[in-house]
């Protein structure tokens, strides 16, 4: 259990370091925003997060080797130029195609067509970012921990700078672009000064490269989309407003995210005994978050009221939204397994079974209860993936 937990509390705090500068930034925009402004920045970072979820394509190969033996750093890069020249250009082909239909999109969403502009110019630096970061996750975390923390810090730097100047609109999704950019110039001089270069050339044996990363690629994509569904629906049956007061309440819960991914992601180094491991895991997680379940229920309502009053009219779904957010970290948890077992179509099936019964129940009770159907959607289609996935680790659990 040591083990498990040194390496939890390791990735635990690199994973805070990058996540803290995105709810930093979330604050800081909910602070100083319009609140339907706020709502529409909150879905252009869950339709980023979903399209950019594109360059997972490349994870299994540039993080680890489906073969189970160690690649080398000359065939790492060979791996990233083949990658870089197959998905740079599809994102630019689906960044056209969001630039086609914005009007459509933004209509259905009950937003403006602004975010929906910048998400076409953002998405194909966010793949190059990714594809980069998964390389020096591979071979360099110093530079890929780096790149994290510039990102957030030029993000909210940019921002701030912006807001003041006053393109207020702008700001946000300004920021987005430019930290996207400089963190990856940042990363190609680190190759330069290496005398590596990213050429695009041409792509040999697509079928085995992406082999590994197709069925991670749906159901990282499905993941991105299943936790943000809730404002999408928000905003089309009432408006972003509605979105970004929901999202506020979430913004004391990404605790569970963070450490549902740590522990998770600690369950994928692991190569005997994984079950034994999934129970130090999850009883490692379940201690750090009674703590931290009492402390922001006692005091969510303060530090909301700080940043702003308005959420404070939806408070009363809070405990709900925190009941959520707990069960999605044990959840994350159990797709990791899956994860370092190998088994992606199951992570598939129990992650395609949280998105289609959160849009289903989502679309049945936001327009009766608001905020409150939000939660208990969340909830219930949470509650039956684990169940699913809890049954196929019961039956299969000798296996591991």
């Amino acid at each position: 259990m040591k083990r498990i937990h040194r390496m939890g509390l390791l990735i635990f705090t690199g994973i805070l370091l990058s996540k803290s500068g995105g709810f930093i930034f979330r604050l800081f925009a909910l602070k100083l925003l319009p609140l339907t402004l706020y709502g529409e920045i909150v879905i252009f970072i869950i339709l980023l997060n979903f399209f950019g979820s594109l360059a997972s394509l490349g994870l299994p190969i540039l993080l680890t080797n489906i073969t189970g033996k160690e690649i080398s750093k000359k065939k790492r890069l060979e791996i990233l130029r083949q990658f870089s020249a197959l998905l740079i250009p599809i994102s630019l082909f689906i960044s056209l195609l969001l630039l086609f239909f914005s009007p459509i999109i933004s209509s259905l969403l009950n937003i403006s067509i602004l975010p929906i502009i910048f998400l076409s110019g953002t998405l194909p630096f966010y793949t190059l970012y990714n594809l980069l970061l998964f390389y020096f996750r591979g071979t360099d975390v110093k530079v890929s921990t780096i790149s994290e923390f510039l990102f957030s810090v030029l993000r909210i730097i940019i921002f701030i700078i912006l807001f003041f100047t006053g393109l207020i609109i702008f700001s946000p999704f300004i920021s987005f672009l430019f930290a996207f950019f400089f963190s990856s110039f940042f990363m190609i001089l680190r190759l330069k000064r290496k005398n590596l270069i990213i050429k695009f050339g041409k792509i040999n044996n697509i079928r085995k490269i992406l082999a590994g990363g197709f069925i991670i690629f749906i159901y990282e994509s499905f993941r991105n989309l299943s936790i943000g569904i809730d404002r999408f629906i928000l905003s089309g049956f009432f408006d972003s407003a509605a979105s970004g007061i929901y999202d506020s309440l979430t913004l004391l819960c990404i605790f569970y995210i963070i450490l549902g991914n740590s522990y998770g992601i600690a369950l994928l180094s692991q190569k005997t005994q994984i079950t034994k491991k999934l129970k130090e895991s999850l009883n490692m997680y379940f201690k750090f978050s009674f703590g931290y379940t009492i402390f922001i229920l006692l005091t969510g309502k303060f530090i909301l009221g700080i940043f702003r009053q308005e959420p404070l009219e939806a408070f009363y779904v809070f405990p709900y939204v925190v009941l959520g957010y707990f069960i999605y970290g044990i959840f994350v948890i159990f797709i990791f397994f899956f994860t370092s077992v190998k088994k992606y179509k199951i992570a598939l099936i129990g992650t395609f079974i949280f998105l289609i019964f959160n849009i289903i129940f989502n679309l049945y009770f936001v327009p009766l209860l608001k905020y409150l159907g939000a939660s208990i959607s969340l909830i219930i289609s949470i509650i039956l993936a684990i169940i699913f996935l809890g049954v196929k680790i019961w039956k299969e659990k000798h296996m591991y």
